[in-house]
């Protein structure tokens, strides 16, 4: 882990805590390596080393524990990540699944979710992504569930309802486009995309690889509290084209209010036994700080 803080932070500190004097500092500082330099020092390691994992954190302030947890995450998710895929720019295919080219499979999907501004875009994906490899064994139909998870958002439009059936419909047509296996169920792929219209729905006769695709498309609930803020500017980003502010927060808040009411937010075991209730507390925490976004 690389933290980057300003050059007057680091003479300050090495003339508190190595007792140089400013001058000694500044010689001392002069001698490292400048911040380009190690940028393109772990640019290096990063593709030619894969098994090494490195994160840069820009910051004059000591890190607050909420700030290391996320840290912590980020490391994790990549190092199961890559023990499980081969790399492409935190997008991947699980060993299971056979593509005709790589490349050009991934260009479509990032040129379809490039035009989603806000929370749902490829970055929302990626962190579902991280959270898949940690769950994989748990799932009875993993490439399905995979393939369901990369194309759930890629149609997300504000102003329409059907974006869950414009996004199963794009998905059958890019796997069939680029996908050689013929075994893979494109009904069910499109069965996970349309259950997450209903994520308030009460109906409990999902299976359990149903479950855990709903929940994981809830998981950010159950993140740090800076991932939190930025998972609402996001949402509000992507709506404030269509309604004021006002508008915003009195529809934000009956859904927030709506979750907050429900007896369990997740419906997995797995995910009860770990994120209920720090989903439970970020829900309350979202609609305490919502009008401050």
């Amino acid at each position: 882990i690389y933290i980057n803080t300003s050059p007057d932070i680091q003479i300050k500190r090495m003339m508190k805590f190595r007792n140089l004097t400013k001058e000694q500092a500044k010689r001392r500082l002069k001698s490292q390596l400048t911040i380009k330099q190690m940028r393109d020092e772990i640019e290096h390691i990063q593709s030619s080393s894969y098994d090494r994992l490195l994160f840069e954190i820009n910051t004059d302030e000591f890190l607050s524990d909420d700030e290391i947890a996320s840290v912590y995450e980020k490391l994790l998710f990549e190092y199961f990540r890559r023990g499980e895929t081969r790399r492409d720019e935190n997008l991947f295919v699980p060993k299971e699944i056979e593509v005709k080219n790589i490349d050009e499979f991934f260009n479509e999907i990032k040129k379809h979710y490039q035009k989603n501004k806000g929370y749902h875009c490829i970055s929302h994906i990626k962190e579902m992504l991280s959270y898949y490899n940690l769950i994989k064994n748990q799932i009875e139909k993993p490439v399905e569930f995979y393939l369901a998870l990369l194309f759930h958002d890629i149609v997300y439009d504000v102003k329409k309802s059907d974006n869950e059936e414009q996004s199963a419909q794009l998905a059958k047509k890019i796997i069939k486009k680029h996908i050689i296996n013929t075994i893979i169920d494109l009904n069910l792929v499109e069965k996970l995309i349309l259950i997450t219209k209903g994520h308030l729905e009460s109906n409990q006769n999902f299976t359990e690889d149903e479950k855990l695709f709903l929940d994981l498309d809830l998981k950010v609930l159950s993140a740090t509290k800076l991932r939190i803020d930025d998972y609402e500017k996001g949402v509000f980003k992507e709506y404030k084209s269509i309604h004021t502010k006002s508008e915003y927060l009195t529809k934000r808040k009956e859904f927030l209010k709506l979750l907050q009411n429900k007896k369990i937010i997740y419906r997995s075991s797995y995910f009860q036994k770990l994120y209920e209730k720090k989903a439970k507390q970020n829900v309350k925490y979202l609609l305490k700080i919502i009008d401050e976004i």
